[in-house]
């Protein structure tokens, strides 16, 4: 809250100065001008804040990215941006410093004097006009995210350049501002610095001594990889906490929109040639049987299930034998122990009704599980009609009409009428099936008669002794 105070009051201030709140002109874009690396920023989602957005405080420092784009002139800027850098250093913001000016740090960090760009430049110029830049060895994360190429290939950053460097002096390391990055390949010289806060405040700051290192001129230069290099710095700044909102201050001005936009233009609509299918099948055929060829060839099925080396696929031999062996003693024993169960069931069941007398005949018993499959149980029904009237006391040399029968209470026309179609059903030669759904209605007339001879409600009139 402290350091979002003092970066409102900061802006207020400035805005004291009627020309800070002037709309900034038209941007020519020159050779050295910063337009492509705020495109950059723009492609990444950080958009600029305008002078009516820090005045209303519609941002939070710890969202957002300070770029100071040169530093000349500091004491006479119209925005003081070590002010700015401090409140948002302090609040977990990014700071990135870009000047080949002479420039004192010390004032920027409390604590940590002596980190200073001198304007001290090279001697003489290079051959191609551009000072080569080196990375100092074991660089740290995050700070090696710096030197990774972001482009189609994995390589380390290594064609870097810049073309008006000075030298940035170092002789304390403590504090923000304590991870030397890069430095001039041919004197020695450092060239940019880093540092990261802790987890309580995870403000990110990099220090480059020369603002040129990301100009329109370097970041377009095909032999340089400081295109990438610009992409991997808005990374770094914009951290795991993706800072959205940017700061830019190019030599004290606030630049409120960011003119260039990266586009991808629409790939041309080419249509993609077709092999026939008579080709098609020669292709997908030839290359199945190179790929055959090559698994016979390296013996890859082989190795891939014994191993490679010979001792390797005698330890391997011995395990699957080991392993299939015990599989075929567990189906040897699930074997013998089937075998054992099924010779301990009685071999011949005698099958039984709910309602009528068991069926003693086991061979009779034997056929009827085969006629219940077959869904005609004409047969069982037949046995069990015929061992009823037998009991009954029927006469031997019945036919297939039914003997003379008495009963003891009148004539009942229900019972005369089961008895006759029992009769029929156990005698008689016209009926040959009876589907399954039909037993249950036997079984209860079967049951009925059995009933009634067992009270003495009728008997064969051979049979003499007629109940009363």
């Amino acid at each position: 809250m402290i350091a979002r105070f003092s970066l409102l009051v900061l802006v207020l201030i400035l805005a004291v100065n009627p020309a800070v709140a002037e709309p900034l002109p038209t941007p020519s874009y020159t050779t050295d001008g910063p337009e492509l690396f705020q495109a950059w920023l723009k492609l990444a989602g950080v958009m600029p804040l305008s002078i009516a957005e820090a005045l209303g405080g519609e941002f939070k420092p710890s969202e957002t990215i300070l770029v100071v784009w040169g530093t000349e002139g500091s004491l006479k800027m119209q925005i003081d941006w070590a002010s700015a850098a401090r409140s948002v250093l302090e609040i977990g913001g990014a700071v990135v410093i870009l000047s080949h000016e002479p420039t004192e740090l010390g004032a920027l960090i409390a604590g940590q004097p002596g980190i200073r760009i001198t304007g001290e430049s090279p001697a003489g110029n290079p051959p191609d006009g551009v000072y080569p830049i080196s990375w100092f060895d074991s660089l740290k994360p995050p700070f090696s995210e710096l030197m990774n190429s972001a482009g189609m290939t994995s390589r380390p950053l290594q064609k870097l350049g810049t073309p008006t460097p000075h030298r940035l002096t170092i002789r304390n390391l403590a504090g923000p501002l304590k991870e030397p990055l890069a430095y001039l390949t041919d004197l020695g010289w450092p060239f940019a610095m880093g540092g990261e806060g802790p987890k309580g405040n995870p403000y990110r700051f990099l220090v480059f001594a020369d603002q040129n290192v990301f100009s329109n001129a370097m970041l377009l230069d095909s032999n340089l990889d400081n295109y990438w290099l610009a992409l991997n710095t808005v990374r770094f700044l914009q951290g795991p906490e993706k800072r959205s909102r940017c700061l830019f201050l190019d030599h004290g001005r606030v630049v409120e929109t960011f003119p260039l936009e990266f586009t991808t233009p629409p790939l041309p609509d080419v249509p993609l040639p077709m092999p026939g299918w008579r080709q098609l099948q020669t292709i997908v055929t030839d290359a199945g049987n190179r790929m055959i060829d090559r698994l016979e060839t390296q013996d890859s099925m082989n190795k891939s299930l014994l191993g490679r080396s010979a001792g390797e696929q005698n330890r391997r031999m011995a395990g699957w034998l080991q392993t299939l062996g015990m599989i075929a003693a567990v189906f040897a024993v699930l074997y013998l122990l089937r075998k054992v169960l099924k010779a301990r069931q009685p071999q011949d069941p005698v099958l039984k009704s709910r309602f009528s007398p068991p069926i003693s005949h086991t061979l009779l018993g034997r056929r009827g599980e085969e006629l219940l499959r077959q869904d005609n149980l004409i047969e069982l029904a037949r046995a069990a009609a015929r061992d009823l009237f037998r009991e009954a006391g029927a006469p031997e040399a019945s036919g297939s009409r039914a003997p003379p029968i008495e009963f003891s209470r009148g004539r009942p026309a229900d019972l005369e009428e089961q008895i006759a179609r029992l009769w029929r059903l156990a005698f008689g030669k016209g009926l040959t099936t009876m589907k399954a759904e039909r037993w249950v209605d036997f079984e209860r007339t079967l049951a009925a008669v059995n009933q009634a001879h067992e009270n003495k409600h009728w008997r064969f009139a051979a049979n003499g002794n007629v109940a009363t």
